[in-house]
């Protein structure tokens, strides 16, 4: 008859089996899934090649490398653009000054002017305004 220790035993034996299959079927997955995606590349590379018209992998990957050059060369005109940008909204160390309210500054000077007439200031003097209802 098996002892204690023969159970405990077989129990292990089945326990590290158990354990070996576990890693060996997430290996299996693992390795299904690395083929998948090359091969969705490797179709994804013929379709560009087909729609390109290129004879050769070669030819598809000066393609590539044409095309990336260009893209990194948008994307450095693009953060040069935005760095300037950024460098003209940026705030100068020397805030302008306004120059100092003068309220009479804007108004016309020739006591003729119209502005000045209508207000009843007639050769500098102050008159009553002529009125436009005809009423006194």
């Amino acid at each position: 008859m098996p002892t204690v220790s023969d159970w405990e035993s077989l129990d292990s034996q089945i326990e590290n089996l158990e354990n070996e299959e576990d890693v060996a079927v997430a290996e299996f997955h693992d390795r299904i899934a690395r083929l998948k995606k090359q091969k969705r590349f490797l179709y994804e590379r013929r379709q560009k090649m087909i729609a390109a018209g290129l004879n050769s992998m070669e030819e598809l990957d000066a393609l590539e490398a044409l095309e990336k050059e260009e893209t990194e060369k948008r994307e450095a005109e693009g953060a040069q653009q935005s760095a300037e940008l950024a460098a003209a909204e940026r705030p100068s160390s020397v805030e302008p000054v306004d120059p100092p309210f003068d309220p009479l500054a804007d108004l016309p000077s020739d006591p003729s002017d119209p502005f000045w007439v209508n207000l009843g200031f007639a050769d500098g003097n102050w008159q009553a305004a002529p009125n436009s209802e005809g009423l006194t």
